[in-house]
């Protein structure tokens, strides 16, 4: 009798484990591409237009996971997202389905390997949580990752910007608010020309009595020291500095 109970305790406390490795191991969080990563991080020249990402290696662009049931998958910039069932095969390996489309993911090491049309395509973290705009977590990611807060060092169009602190988390708002604009995007595969290379760029929206007939864009030229906005002309509009 004292050997079944202990053989009882010795078997939930190994279900327990191995539950809490595969929870430890579950698909979570928002991915993208590592070709439109490179493509937006190597700094090298690349022809500047939203068809460079039609190549087979961009597709999908995106994944992101709502909750433990279904990922939003993004395949191409001018489709709509579309939803997929998730059934977990494994603590660290699931298939996802949609009608008569199905595809395996496998999680190796800090990378999302995805199945698709006989490839396998990789896919790195930008958000730990569901995000609605992948692509818009992914350019913050970058803007934050040498540092985590920026100061305003120079703004043309007014020098009534204060001690304001840029955060990753506040990064639209405080854009928003300073440009005096009604609504913030950072443009999905931003094709904003500049020298020889393609930058990453938000598009400010603002009402109909505005100066402005359309979206106003800029540039983000990304540095270690500085994170610059820039006009189609190639001047400076803003400039943050790490503070």
């Amino acid at each position: 009798m004292k050997k079944a109970i202990v053989y009882s305790v010795i078997a939930v406390l190994c279900a327990s484990v191995q539950g809490q490795i595969a929870r430890a191991k579950t698909i979570t969080g928002a991915w993208i591409n590592v070709n439109v990563a490179g493509f937006y991080e190597s700094g090298e020249g690349h022809d500047c237009s939203i068809k460079y990402f039609d190549h087979e290696k961009f597709l999908p662009l995106y994944l992101s996971f709502e909750n433990d049931n279904q990922v939003k998958v993004t395949f191409r910039i001018e489709q709509r997202v579309f939803t997929y069932k998730v059934a977990h095969t494994g603590p660290d390996s699931m298939s996802i389905s949609r009608e008569d489309n199905v595809y395996s993911l496998y999680l190796v090491k800090e990378a999302l390997k995805l199945r698709y049309k006989g490839d396998l395509i990789t896919f790195k973290k930008v958000s730990e949580n569901y995000s609605a705009d992948v692509f818009g977590e992914f350019i913050k990611g970058i803007v934050f990752r040498d540092n985590k807060t920026y100061k305003v060092a120079s703004f043309i169009e007014s020098g009534n910007y204060g001690n304001w602190v840029f955060d990753k988390s506040n990064f639209k708002l405080k854009i928003k608010a300073l440009f005096k604009c009604d609504h913030v995007d950072v443009v999905q595969l931003g094709s904003f020309k500049f020298q020889n290379t393609c930058l990453p760029e938000i598009a400010l929206y603002y009402d109909s009595n505005s100066k402005w007939s359309g979206p106003r864009v800029l540039g983000i030229i990304i540095n270690k020291d500085a994170i610059r906005f820039i006009d189609n002309k190639g001047g400076d509009v803003l400039t943050l500095k790490p503070g």
